[in-house]
């Protein structure tokens, strides 16, 4: 029982990070690309 609330939860976090990582790197991204054009 307990694992599988740790898989779920690890699944949960993953996707958490791809998520937020994603919107990050876009944030990230365009100041980056006004400075560089």
């Amino acid at each position: 029982m307990k694992k599988k609330v740790f898989l779920t939860l690890a699944m949960g976090a993953m996707a958490f990070g791809l998520f937020f990582g994603g919107q990050v790197g876009v944030l990230t991204d365009l100041p980056f690309e006004l400075v560089t054009k």
